[in-house]
């Protein structure tokens, strides 16, 4: 697969902080790419999926491969969790209409996506 890199030469990546101790919140941190000396595999647990670990002369991070990160982390830019797998990008949200098995979101370029929850509308 070839994969073709869109944007700005500046590559910020939002990760989790390794030297987090495991009885504290792990703290969500913005970092540069270009501060990334090395990336390797790193797994959580013995049974967790490898992810990227991102390691900078400071700290180390893993990226957000976790809802519940993703959702702290983006939450400050309009995201918002409405069920136990959708987050949703509130600002791009054109409307709202009941459906069968929960609510259908659609966004204003015209997509939608249905979530389990009964929304109030």
């Amino acid at each position: 697969m070839l994969v073709t890199i869109l944007g700005s030469d500046n590559m910020d990546i939002f990760g989790i902080k390794l030297d987090t101790r495991p009885t504290e919140i792990a703290e969500i941190a913005e970092f540069s790419l270009f501060d990334v000396n090395w990336i390797d595999p790193f797994r959580r647990t013995a049974h967790s999926a490898k992810v990227p670990a991102y390691h900078t002369k400071d700290h180390s991070f893993v990226t957000l491969d976790r809802l519940m990160d993703l959702e702290r982390a983006y939450s400050k830019f309009g995201f918002k969790r409405y069920d136990q797998s959708t987050l949703i990008n509130e600002q791009r949200v054109q409307d709202k209409v009941a459906a069968k098995n929960g609510t259908r979101i659609y966004f204003v370029d015209g997509s939608y996506v249905i979530v389990r929850s009964k929304l109030n509308m």
